[in-house]
């Protein structure tokens, strides 16, 4: 009799290959959107409100955008999907790119309009690999990592955390200026919050991390961040009732939108006496007078502006009537829908709002989809971004978290609710 032996492997070798990876992928999209968000950028030099311009930190943008494309090379099956969902975002691309042809100054518009592409293909990268979720919880440890070391930077290195700015003393951890931290721990504590109210309830977001956020943001000084994060608190009521889908549901918001127009009205009323205990005015720490002169510079190049990136280049380009006006030197119009405005004119302004009220709708729909708190989070993102923007500017920043998170977020919601619908 003949008796044959096999032996049967003890692991799946393509398994765990896989596995391996999954796990790297996932270690560069946190890495990548760690550095989008702007933490660490004094480490290279950069001490300015941008984050770019610096050769070192050009060289590991381009390593994320090589490695992005790679990674779409791999996957070339769900390209069609993305673009099929993200059409809008890639010919929102393609007019600044194409903006060098009126820009003030071409060189730096096309530099900067190929960033813009590169942090675009990164998002669209992660629609095409990673679902609503699994984005969450990516964007969770990036910023996780901008709370942990601000805080011990802050801490521990005070000459490097601490800033005096404008106002006074205010905390800046690892990134560049108060309101910069203000911006990120005012985003991580809604991420937090979000992740608190989920059925994961993971220990360290809710005892460590949230705390923290809210902490450094309190630090950091930056009212104007404060304030958003309150509104969006606020406005989570809201956010359910969207939820619901009887005719109670038209009297909740009827009622809740008398609400909040009431408390609005007092404290519009009462703007005075608030602002003046903040320590701030009725102009907004300058920025009416600035915006006022913005409109000005918007009316000489109303359809197209003056190019992706081609207005505020300081003393050498258009910016410079208006710096000699205010006597300050604001990087930007502290204002994203202004700042589109000056870059694309009207026809860029129109293309990014249908693409900003594309994510809108796409988020409405996926909440009244999903019943976890996790539902709520594409809508309150896109919420943040634009309260954000009516006194910041990060409305299609090249080399942004913000920019690569609402690529991300808008293309994949259509992909999900593309097959939603078709089940």
């Amino acid at each position: 009799m003949r008796y044959s032996v096999t032996f049967k492997p003890t692991y799946n070798a393509a398994g765990l290959l896989g596995r391996v990876g999954s796990l790297l992928e996932n270690v560069f999209v946190v890495s990548a959107l760690t550095l989008f968000s702007g933490a660490f950028a004094p480490l290279f030099g950069v001490t300015g409100q941008t984050k770019d311009g610096n050769p070192t930190m050009q060289l590991v943008y381009l390593a994320v955008y090589a490695i992005s494309a790679g990674l779409m090379l791999l996957h070339l099956s769900s390209a069609g999907r993305v673009l099929r969902s993200g059409w809008w975002v890639v010919a929102l691309v393609l007019l600044a790119l194409v903006s060098v042809d009126w820009s003030s100054a071409p060189s730096i518009t096309i530099r900067r309009a190929i960033a813009l592409g590169g942090s675009t293909l990164f998002g669209l990268c992660i629609a095409a690999r990673y679902d609503t979720r699994k984005q969450l919880a990516l964007v969770a440890w990036a910023s996780g990592i901008g709370v942990a070391f601000s805080l011990f930077v802050s801490i521990v290195a005070p000459i490097h955390g601490l800033g005096l700015h404008a106002h006074g003393t205010g905390w800046q951890g690892v990134f560049v200026h108060k309101n910069s931290l203000g911006r990120a721990m005012a985003f991580s504590s809604l991420i937090f919050m979000v992740l608190r109210t989920s059925r994961l309830r993971i220990p360290v977001v809710v005892y460590v991390l949230l705390p923290a956020s809210l902490f450094l943001l309190i630090m950091s000084r930056s009212i104007t961040s404060l304030v958003v994060l309150v509104v969006l608190m606020l406005a989570l009521p809201a956010f359910r009732i969207l939820r619901m889908r009887s005719n109670l549901q038209l009297l909740s918001m009827l009622l809740a939108t008398i609400s909040l127009g009431f408390v609005a009205n007092v404290m519009w009323y009462h703007a005075g006496e608030v602002v003046g205990a903040l320590g701030r005015n009725l102009t907004v720490s300058g920025r009416t007078q600035l915006w006022r002169l913005v409109m000005s510079a918007v009316a000489q190049r109303p359809w197209l502006g003056y190019g992706y990136s081609g207005f505020w280049l300081g003393w050498a380009g258009p910016s410079a009537g208006i710096w000699a006006q205010t006597g300050w030197m604001p990087p930007d119009a502290h204002n994203g829908w202004l700042d589109v405005l000056l870059a694309l004119g009207a026809v860029g302004l129109g293309l990014f709002t249908v693409v900003l009220v594309l994510g809108f709708v796409r988020s409405v729909r996926y909440l009244r989809t999903h019943s976890t708190s996790i539902g709520q989070w594409p809508l309150m993102f896109f919420a943040f971004l634009v309260l954000t923007n009516l006194t910041e500017s990060s409305f299609l920043v090249r080399n942004d978290i913000f920019w690569v998170v609402q690529v991300a977020l808008t293309v994949r919601l259509g992909i999900a609710l593309r097959g939603h619908q078709s089940r």
